[in-house]
Parts: structure tokens; sequence; C-alpha cells
């Protein structure tokens, strides 16, 4: 079979298996994916002008914002869908960069199918759009081209800035074209400020301000909790069976090398900091790929590749109100112990129909409504449903296998991902 047949194959692949994600699995893999993303995109498609938080910048948000005026209109979660589909394609770039500067099949197939590589390239984060951007600019074999891809990918996620400074090293013989390209890309971030009605580089700026702490505010974990998620990348311990060349690759194994360091000096970790290096962690992988390390792979691959396409990430949370808004134009959704009356992903980017929100944490028969006007229903929904509410309802659990996974690993981090009940109070009209 020719290198161009594989390639058409990878491409097949990976497009079957970000579309299937894109489908399923369209709630957020954190709040920050809605609440800096897919909710200020949508609301800017919708003719609106977002505020975002502090150093977030507006580029995203029109990127994303772009895609989603052409489903402008759709049910909520169609229009989610569309975008992660339209993501997931536009990351297929990667495989043809592989293909036309690595002579691998391996590495092809990697970009395609690797287990958690679909997910990653569906997300509305900057990190996810920055991956394409990132394997282009490292193996590129021109240099204005190199730091322009690394400098478009910096402007989506200003850690990438360490790998265009990385690769200057390896363009130090010639790093005219390359500083060229770094200075293009400064001034395009100065018209983006400019646009989003900042002075020059306040995005930065505002950026490096905020989190001139290290984010500690929002969690610190140890040093070497991204070795270890890379270590899982690679399937640890059976990537002890890989030869990987690290002599033909000096550039990708130096990227990542800062890239870890740097993020794992910092206290505040999550493993979407990572998504930018994905695609270099997995070019190594290929290079030293063994027939030991093969059957452990495909086996390990194959079975997370359909756990995550189909889970849902944090179903627990969006799948209630999907389904409310399927069923009624409107009426009441009353929740015991779950937030999801405070959860900004139910308030801020799925409800989109008239539902009175209401927290009752010990619900009695006297607050329910005994009849509703028109069209419209009652929805109950809580972690713990009493038994006199589950006779008068039609109930469902919400909640994918990964969270369950999640949630039962650390109960305390990931509350909002134990399995949901909620149920449809049977009404007169």
């Amino acid at each position: 079979m020719s290198f161009k047949t594989h390639f058409k194959i990878a491409l097949a692949l990976g497009l079957i298996f970000r579309l299937l994600t894109a489908y399923f699995a369209y709630g957020p893999l954190a709040m920050d994916d809605y609440i800096d993303g897919v909710s200020p995109a949508l609301q800017w498609a919708g003719g609106e002008w977002p505020k975002l938080s502090t150093g977030r910048s507006y580029l995203l948000v029109w990127f994303l914002g772009s895609i989603l005026k052409v489903a402008r209109g759709w049910p909520v979660v169609w229009e989610i869908r569309f975008l992660y589909a339209v993501l997931g394609i536009l990351s297929l770039s990667m495989i043809y960069v592989a293909y036309r500067y690595v002579r691998s099949t391996v590495i092809l197939y990697l970009l395609a199918i690797y287990c958690f590589l679909p997910f990653a390239n569906t997300r509305a984060f900057g990190e996810s759009v920055a991956m394409p951007w990132v394997l282009a600019g490292v193996l590129v074999p021109y240099p204005f081209l190199s730091g322009l891809f690394l400098g478009v990918a910096s402007l989506f996620r200003f850690q990438c800035g360490l790998l265009f400074l990385t690769l200057l090293f390896f363009w130090r013989k010639r790093f005219l074209p390359y500083l060229a390209a770094g200075l293009v890309v400064l001034g395009l971030q100065v018209l983006i400020d400019l646009g989003s009605g900042y002075s020059p580089l306040q995005t930065f700026t505002d950026y490096w301000a905020r989190n001139q702490g290290w984010a500690v505010e929002y969690g610190v974990q140890p040093w070497y909790s991204h070795l270890a998620t890379t270590l899982g990348i690679l399937f640890f311990p059976f990537c002890l069976f890989l030869k990987p060349k690290f002599k033909e690759h000096w550039p990708v194994v130096a990227s990542i090398g800062v890239f870890l360091l740097f993020h794992s000096l910092i206290p505040h970790k999550e493993e979407r900091f990572l998504f930018p290096i994905l695609p270099l962690i997995l070019l190594l992988m290929a290079s030293g790929w063994t027939k030991r390390f093969q059957w452990a792979f495909l086996l390990i691959n194959t079975l997370l590749l359909f756990v995550v396409t189909f889970s849902n990430p944090q179903a627990s949370m969006v799948e209630p109100i999907v389904e409310a808004q399927r069923r009624y134009e409107g009426g009441l959704i009353i929740e015991t112990d779950n937030d999801l009356v405070g959860a900004y992903i139910a308030q801020g980017v799925f409800l989109k129909k008239p539902f009175r929100l209401e927290r009752i944490e010990k619900l009695e028969p006297k607050d329910i409504p005994l009849e509703m006007d028109g069209p419209v229903g009652v929805m109950i929904t809580g972690f713990e449903i009493p038994e006199w509410v589950k006779e008068r309802s039609e109930c469902f659990t919400a909640g994918s296998l990964t969270d369950r996974l999640l949630y039962r690993f650390n109960p305390s981090h990931n509350n909002r991902r134990q399995p949901n009940t909620y149920c449809f109070l049977v009404t007169s009209h």
C-alpha cells in the first residue's frame, strides 16, 4: 500500500472519529471552554459584544463565532456540535503536515485515531486551536513559515511563545526570516488588541498580571503532574518498549522539554495545558514504534478511543437542560442538590427557552404546581431525588462513563460529574 493511500485512510478515520466526538461529546471538558469560548462566541455570533475574563483574547471568540454564524438559529446543542465538528475537520491539517514532512505511516494514524486526540481537537480551547499550528511550525523547513505558524499558535495560547523561543536556537543560522515572522505576529497582536478596544498588547499584559501568582487560586498540583500526564499519553509502562529517535527530532525533543519544564514549574496545572505539544509527543512515539509496543497500544487505544468518543463530559449538567428544552417550550426546573441552577453552563449556554429555575433542597409536594398552562412542563433534577417524585414522574439518569470514573477517583474535585437524576413530572394541562 502506498504512503499516499495510508494518508487518505488516516484522513478518513480522523474525520469519522472527530465527527462522532463532536456529536456525542458536546459537553464541556472544563468550565473555561464554555465561559471563555463557546458562550462568548455564541453571543458574538448573535450580534452582541461579550465581556471576557481578564487577559482572554477576542481572537478566539472571533474565530469560534465565525464558525457559529453558519449555524445561527439552530438549537443550541446543534450549534455546539457544528462548532466542534468544524474544529475537528480543521485539525485534520495536522495529518497533511505529517504527510508532507514526516515519512511515517505510524504518525499519520496516530494523528487520526490516537484515543484522546479527536476529543482534544474538538474542544473550544485556545490550546486546541493551537495544535495544528504548533506541529506545522516545528516541522516546516522554512524559517519564515516556521516562525509565522508558531506565532499564530501563540496568539491563541500565549504559552506557545515558549516554542517560538525554543526554535530560535535551531534557526540561528537563518534567524532573520524567523524573527521577521515574529514581528509580523507581534503586529497582528496589536491589531487584535485595537480591534478589541484595548491598547496595544493589553491582552498579553492583562494576562500576565492576572497570572502573576501563577494561578494558585485555581488550585495547586504537584510539580510532577504534567510529567505523569505525559507518561499516561505514552501508555506507561508499555512505552518502555519504544525506541524513539531523538537525534532525528531534536527540535521536537527540545520543544517538548522546554514546554514541560515551564508548565511543571507553575503550581496550577491542567491536562489541557499540554494540548499544544500533544502532536509532538505522538511524533516521538511514532519515531520509536516497535512491534512489542504495537499490540499493547492497539488494545488500550482502541478501548479508550471508543470510551472517550462516545462519552459526553459533564453530562449530568448539560443533558437534563437539553432534554427539557427538547420536550417543552418552557416551564419550571427545580434542583434539589446538584447546583444546576448556579451552573454557568446551564444558564449561560444551554438554557435558551423560558424556564424558571429554582433550588429547593427539601422538596415537598406543595412546592410542585399541579397544573401548567400551555406546552410547558416541570423537571426536577438532583443527585438524590425523593421517592414520591419518582412515583409521579418519568425519570432518567445523566452521566457518562468517563464522568463516573473521574468522580470515583476524586469525588471532591469532580462533584459535577457524578450521575444525576432528572424527572419530568406528569401534570395535567
